[in-house]
């Protein structure tokens, strides 16, 4: 279940944000950035999960159709976070404490 909240967590905050005039959060979206420790493989015709190292699979699957962005990438790096710390993100100017190096129009954005 904190699979499925996280993810909506960064939808619904990307819409607080705008709400909200913050500057908006980027997350990684390019297959060569899935994040460190997981790589993302299709599991189904446009279905992809991410696997870890270890070689399992994470319990949840993103369908994408379209040639970009790909959203299970963008999870990657939300995948792991505590979700407190997601919604002091998605409620930050600065994206802290997780999404600092991801706000656009920041230093790295």
């Amino acid at each position: 279940m904190e699979l499925v909240q996280s993810w909506l967590l960064v939808r619904v905050g990307k819409m607080y944000g705008s709400l909200m005039r913050l500057p908006e959060i980027e997350l990684p979206y390019l297959r060569e950035h899935v994040k460190s420790g997981y790589d993302m493989v299709e599991v189904e015709c446009s279905r992809y999960s991410l696997q870890r190292l270890d070689g399992s699979l994470m319990p949840i699957v993103f369908r994408d159709s379209g040639p970009l962005p790909f959203r299970i990438v963008e999870y990657s790096h939300v995948a792991d976070l505590p979700l407190p710390g997601l919604i002091e993100s998605c409620k930050s100017e600065v994206g802290a404490p997780f999404s600092q190096g991801h706000v656009k129009g920041g230093d790295s954005g």
